[in-house]
């Protein structure tokens, strides 16, 4: 209802559709048909004051078809009184946080209006409610250190009306101690890692760290080991140091400013259980052997067992964007790879060449000079799941060998693998692809979706795999233009992956499923 007087009811509704076109709607007071209009809205007049009635609506068309009756129960204002307030009171505009400690966050806002009257504020910690207040901040305690949130706040009146719901995204502040340091372009490797006189650059941290500790990477651009002439060790930083399962060792980007810290130097992680995080990994220049020169290899590279990378971005490497090799129990999670590669199929998205007992999930990948995803010629018992593939210049995801070795129990499910195949030779969705006669075994694709490749929205027949369950259809993405990979409500990939290969969280950190079953691809609706 939009309006109520002692005499009247104004009711609104969503427009119907029809295959034809709606010619309008009929209008009923208590079963009885009052009236007729092809606006989606109507004013019921000539009723009771302080009186309940059964208020419905149909559409109907040039056919005479007409819909299922709609209703709703309403009532006029009180005999002499005043109408009913439905007006709600406006969005709160101007959200600020302060008061940050490691354990709260301060949420201010400006003041919302009401035709009658503002009653009070809800907020909101993670789209749930905290708490209640009747000032203009609520303060949210009990956080976690070094850990972001969407903080949100709607207005409410008297009468149960609620405004929209502003909201902003806070971090509270790094955890502190001897187990956390920082590092800072601004910073001097011999200072003592703390927040104020921070170390300079990440092979410091990585030489420096033990098991459960964390260096937590500050604003700024990253290029290190660029001193001397082009050799193996030319702009990149191998990780040799271990956590352990319980206390792994961590360099992430520093909450709040994770887009800002730009690794420009390869990194490859060698130990074990060792994290990586939160940064945006971009172009390199190590020697890379196709070139034989200094012009860049991978910017994120795995070599160690039980390794982490994850919510890395990972762009513009003139060699693939991820390269795995001997990589064992690692974990790619998570992950915006993109726009890597200058090499005609030679340079991935993704290029695990070894490694065995991995997980490959979660993650965007896209505009990629050869294949998204390429798992082998030695990949073995490796999981690539719930991924978004989507516009890279041959295939989508390839299973290979070559003439030393073959790809053995690869797992590819509930991948999105779209309009893939634009450079010469094009791709498909899913294939595979070995060089001699004697093809992998064990691997299986199941429920990938494949649509738009330019060699077909099916995989390629390469033989030493078992494909099931396929989906050929559009996936219906938001906004696929924009890069807004999230999926609409009536797109064949909702509630249509398996359980047994589902992350427990999606790219964005949704908890999956949100529904019925999870959803294929990078985003759970």
């Amino acid at each position: 209802m939009s309006s109520v007087t002692g005499t009247s009811i104004s009711l609104g509704w969503s427009a119907s559709s029809d295959n034809v076109g709606v010619v309008g709607y009929d209008l009923y007071v208590n079963g009885s048909r009052v009236g007729t209009t092809n606006g989606t809205n109507y004013t019921f007049g000539s009723l009771s004051c302080g009186t309940s009635y059964t208020l419905g609506v149909d559409a109907f068309d040039a056919a005479g078809n007409t819909s299922g009756q709609a209703t709703v129960i309403a009532s006029t204002a009180v005999c002499g009184g005043p109408p009913p307030d439905f007006t709600p009171p406006t969005t709160p505009t101007g959200l600020t946080v302060s008061g940050t400690t490691q354990s709260s966050l301060t949420l201010g806002w400006n003041a919302s209006t009401d035709n009658v009257g503002v009653a009070g504020y809800d907020a909101y910690r993670n789209n749930t409610r905290a708490g209640t207040t009747a000032t203009t901040s609520y303060t949210f305690s009990g956080l976690a250190c070094g850990t972001s949130y969407t903080l949100g706040v709607d207005a409410f009146d008297a009468a149960g009306n609620v405004s929209g719901r502003a909201s902003i995204m806070a971090a509270s502040s790094p955890c502190a101690g001897g187990d956390v340091f920082y590092v800072s372009p601004a910073g001097s490797d011999a200072n003592p890692g703390t927040v104020n006189q921070p170390w300079r650059t990440i092979g410091k941290a990585m030489a420096s760290l033990q098991a459960g500790q964390t260096a937590y990477l500050r604003a700024g651009t990253y290029e290190e080991n660029t001193g001397g002439s082009c050799n193996a060790a030319y702009n990149k930083v191998i990780w040799t140091r271990s956590g352990t399962s319980s206390s792994p060792i961590t360099i992430s980007g520093y909450p709040g400013e994770e887009q800002q810290a730009i690794v420009k130097t390869a990194v490859r992680l060698a130990g074990s259980y060792e994290v990586f995080s939160n940064v945006v990994a971009d172009r390199n220049h190590t020697y890379e052997t196709f070139d034989s020169a200094c012009t860049g290899g991978p910017n994120v590279q795995l070599y160690g067992s039980h390794d982490t990378v994850s919510g890395v971005e990972v762009r513009n490497s003139n060699a693939s964007g991820v390269y795995a090799e001997g990589a064992a129990y690692a974990s790619l999670i998570g992950n915006w790879i993109h726009d890597n590669g200058t090499h005609y199929n030679l340079d991935h998205g993704v290029y695990w060449f070894s490694g065995p007992n991995s997980a490959i999930q979660n993650n965007i990948v896209q505009h990629n000079y050869a294949n998204g995803i390429k798992i082998g010629p030695n990949a073995q018992s490796v999981l690539v799941s719930e991924n978004t593939v989507n516009g890279n210049g041959r295939s989508g995801v390839t299973v290979c060998g070559d003439t030393t070795y073959n790809s053995n129990n690869n797992m590819v499910a509930d991948n999105i693998l779209t309009w893939n195949g634009w450079s010469s030779g094009g791709g498909f969705g899913l294939r595979t692809y070995w060089e001699t006669a004697g093809a992998g075994t064990g691997n299986q694709g199941v429920r990938n979706l494949m649509f738009g490749n330019s060699n077909g929205d099916s995989w390629y027949p390469g033989g030493g795999m078992a494909e099931t369950a396929s989906i050929s259809a559009d996936p219906l993405f938001v906004n696929l233009s924009a890069g807004n990979f999230h999926l609409l409500q009536i797109s064949p990939a909702v509630d249509s992956a398996n359980r047994s290969y589902s992350a427990a969280k999606d790219y964005s950190g949704t908890p999956r499923p949100q529904s019925a079953g999870p959803d294929i691809g990078a985003f759970e609706r």
